[in-house]
């Protein structure tokens, strides 16, 4: 008689070999306990990285193909990362590449941890349209606990209207421009923010978050000179004076401010995330 393990064991051995992936991808094919127990590791991470655009446009083009067939996988993803690069921004871009990344965009709307940004510094204003409307569906899911942002300036603060779930946000090299017309919009309430910021300008002001219930305030800094402005005391340490339980400030060295690439590993590892990140 054939000996089948119980679906509890099953679960047990694919959280052991959760950052396993080619392990994983093996023993999924063992039975359909295993597939859909394997399922929720091997597509739980996405990261779209556009400096290997030659090959992102027919990757995404397969995954989304996979999608269509499979439409459940969908729902076993949690964590998306999308860094443009230069080239998306000149003459020589892509549309095509654009509404492919879009449209991946638009179907993920179960989305726990969303970072996005790019590489080097750029304007929002400059990102391709098609990508900026559609950042806005990750951004609105229900599930969403955790947003990076890194390397963009002058970020739309409406962009967080839709977020009532967002716990904990990370910001590398980042700052806003307010475009609400109404100053009563909604904030998301955090309870850890995390800055990172390589220059020796300010920290970012006009944050579109509430801070009141912030628990874990965290700032890595090039220059300690923001920490006598009158403003830096009462846009972040005056909200924060009842709930605060860790208050950490850090200084950068030189060798670390060469690239945001480290930055942004920086803020990736100091998450502590439960999976490694995977490629497609």
């Amino acid at each position: 008689m054939e000996r089948r393990l119980p679906p509890e064991l099953i679960d047990c051995i694919v959280d052991h070999l959760f950052n396993d992936i080619p392990t994983l991808t093996s023993i999924r094919f063992t039975n359909r306990t295993f597939n859909l127990s394997c399922r929720r590791y091997i597509f739980r991470t996405v990261n779209l990285d556009t400096p290997r655009r030659y090959a992102l446009k027919s990757q995404i083009e397969k995954f989304e193909q996979l999608l269509a067939s499979s439409p459940s996988i969908v729902s076993f993803i949690k964590e998306l990362t999308l860094c443009l690069a230069d080239h998306m921004f000149n003459d020589h871009s892509s549309p095509e590449l654009n509404d492919a990344i879009s449209h991946l965009l638009r179907q993920l709307t179960q989305i726990a941890v969303f970072d996005f940004g790019s590489e080097p510094v750029t304007q929002w204003k400059d990102w391709p349209s098609a990508i900026r409307s559609a950042i806005k569906i990750p951004l609105s899911s229900p599930c969403l606990t955790s947003v990076g942002i890194f390397g963009l300036q002058g970020v739309a603060t409406s962009l967080f209207d839709a977020c009532p779930t967002l716990e904990h946000l990370t910001l590398v090299a980042v700052t806003f421009e307010d475009d609400r017309s109404n100053a009563m919009q909604y904030r998301p309430c955090l309870r850890s923010l995390h800055l990172i910021s390589s220059d020796p300008d300010p920290l970012p002001r006009g944050l579109p978050v509430d801070l009141t219930r912030l628990q874990q305030l965290r700032i890595v800094y090039r220059s300690s000179g923001f920490l006598d402005g009158a403003w830096f005391w009462k846009e972040f340490l005056e909200p924060v004076s009842k709930t605060l339980e860790t208050l950490d400030f850090s200084q950068l060295g030189m060798y670390m401010i060469f690239r945001s690439r480290v930055l942004i590993l920086l803020t990736i590892f100091c998450r502590h995330r439960h999976c490694e990140s995977g490629r497609f």
